[in-house]
């Protein structure tokens, strides 16, 4: 994020992600320390294997984003001082996801578009592999943030449930995501086997939990979390007004932190402002461009002490939940494109994004949408959506077979319009000349109902 000028940097180091030698003692200090401006980090989901994002049921407390994204989140706020919510959302961890007890806590700032530079804070896949390295982390040594690669070589899994079978040759992307972040918060490897730092491991699996050791060292970097230290407690939201429960608010100006709607931006958070004159309650309006993700509330400048823990946000609480209302159909690279719709269902926010995933490389498509259902058989596939349709402007398909189109709800083509309490149905066409026959196909269909 950057609320206040960055320090120029005086040095790049690497700490590499799961080398075969370990280091010579317990949890290290890489000599650094992330300021409370340089606490976001962004995702830039370009993982190319189908089991990255595989997982596509979204969890409560990881509202807006599945597959490789809600990998690495979790990994992140694993380091958090508090349990993120109610610390749900990894079956291996029966304590809850956020064991940190420190004053550090991350802020999930959504989608980046790009790999981005040292020090924006960005985690994406780098295409080729090193060796036995995994993944590894690039830093600035004055904290003015980092960058995290994960090689492509490697087979990575995006599964919550951690109980695959180790000998599929899969790597656990949250575990090792747990570990790289770790090098982010400035911590090196360490020598104790059960650490989730520690220098190797099978698969990551078990390295999602931080352990004691884990814990000693980000608490020696950023001091045990500060009993004074703001805390969310629970979170609850009418319309367009946020109400936030918890304890050490301040009496005025309280800056309220939420995770930008779109993909846009450099990783700074959307800040709104409000008042708390009992320190326990705390209400304020939710600024349009805010979007799922999670919510943090500062008391202004300082350290961490004065950042409270970050909670679960999701901004669409009103509306109904996405269903598939149609099956896609294999093409010449896979089980079938598919359409995954992220940035909420908010009309008011009008933040939402249509993604498209598994299609032909180098090829071109488009969305479309319309009010109703139907099955009538299309090129290699099947339109699920009865006419009259709106179509999109075509998008050229990356090397990972993924294509984004933002939906302003403004600027939509002419004759469309999409209020509160309507159900839209989107697919995705798009060419596929190695497919044969008609040498294009469609994606499966989604129904999404939108809320104020």
């Amino acid at each position: 994020m950057r609320l206040s000028p960055l320090l120029l940097p005086t040095a790049t180091v690497f700490a590499g992600g799961w080398f075969l030698l370990p280091s010579a003692q317990a949890w290290v200090e890489l000599g650094f320390f992330l300021s409370t401006e340089h606490r976001d980090f962004r995702v830039w989901n370009n993982f190319g294997d189908p089991e990255a994002n595989d997982h596509t049921v979204e969890h409560p407390n990881f509202p807006g984003y599945t597959g490789a994204t809600v990998a690495i989140w979790k990994g992140a706020v694993e380091w958090g001082s508090r349990l993120h919510g109610d610390g749900e959302g990894d079956p291996s961890q029966p304590a809850g996801l956020g064991s940190g007890g420190a004053n550090f806590d991350p802020s999930f700032q959504g989608l980046a578009q790009v790999a981005g530079s040292v020090g924006d804070n960005i985690h994406s896949e780098l295409q080729g592999c090193s060796g036995g390295t995994h993944a590894f982390t690039e830093f600035f040594l004055d904290g003015s943030g980092s960058r995290t690669f994960y090689y492509s070589c490697w087979k990575w899994e995006d599964d919550p449930d951690p109980s695959w079978p180790n000998q599929t040759g899969k790597l656990d992307l949250q575990g090792i995501a747990t570990h790289e972040f770790g090098h982010a918060l400035g911590l090196g490897h360490s020598d104790d086997p059960g650490a989730t730092m520690y220098a190797t491991t099978e698969n990551g699996k078990s390295h999602r939990d931080i352990a004691g050791d884990d814990v000693a060292g980000i608490k020696a970097i950023y001091g045990t979390a500060a009993p004074f230290k703001p805390r969310i407690d629970e979170v609850s939201i009418d319309r367009n007004s946020l109400t936030i429960h918890g304890a050490n608010f301040a009496p005025l100006d309280n800056e309220v932190w939420f995770t930008r709607g779109t993909g846009a931006g450099d990783g700074s958070p959307i800040v709104a402002f409000g008042d708390s004159p009992s320190g326990e309650t705390l209400i304020v309006t939710v600024p349009a461009l805010a979007g799922p993700g999670d919510v943090l509330v500062r008391l202004g400048p300082g350290g961490g002490e004065r950042l409270s823990n970050a909670f679960p946000f999701d901004a669409r609480l009103e509306c109904d939940p996405i269903t598939i209302t149609c099956p896609t159909t294999p093409n010449s690279v896979g089980s079938g494109a598919r359409v995954i719709l992220t940035g909420g269902q908010s009309v008011s926010a009008n933040t939402t994004v249509l993604n498209a995933i598994g299609s032909p490389p180098g090829q071109f498509g488009l969305f479309f949408f319309g009010d109703d259902t139907d099955v009538v058989p299309l090129g290699n596939g099947t339109l699920c959506i009865a006419a009259p349709l709106i179509r999109l402007a075509p998008l050229p398909i990356d090397a990972m077979g993924r294509a984004s189109f933002p939906l302003d709800l403004t600027s939509l083509p002419q004759g469309a319009a999409i209020e509160a309490g309507d159900t839209v149905h989107f697919q995705w066409w798009y060419r596929d000349p190695n497919g044969g026959g008609a040498m294009s196909d469609l994606s499966d269909a989604i129904a999404v109902p939108f809320c104020e």
